[in-house]
């Protein structure tokens, strides 16, 4: 039979992860490899990069956060940030983001 340390040399006991509230979030962290598609000068790449900015001054980690977006251009937004996401029909998308 094989140990946990024999399938996982590094000893948990001496691993102690930085705490999520004392990392420091960066954009590099939100972002996917997924490109958007808008147009060229599209005020979507804008909102998108401001909210980008807005959760990494916020330090939210990405788990913490759900992107909610209806039909449009936009409603993809969620699929260029690495947090939750639910895109949704046409007067959905509040409902479903205030429970």
């Amino acid at each position: 039979m094989v140990s946990a340390e024999q399938r996982n040399p590094v000893s948990t006991a001496s691993h102690s992860p930085t705490p999520p509230s004392l990392q420091v979030l960066t954009l590099k962290d939100l972002t996917t490899q997924q490109l958007p598609s808008w147009c060229g000068g599209c005020g979507d790449f804008n909102i998108l990069f401001a909210l980008k900015n807005a959760l990494v001054e916020l330090n939210k980690a990405p788990e913490e956060v759900v992107i909610v977006t209806g039909i449009g251009c936009g409603s993809k937004s969620n699929h260029f940030v690495k947090t939750y996401g639910f895109e949704g029909l046409h007067g959905r998308p509040l409902p479903v983001a205030t429970g």
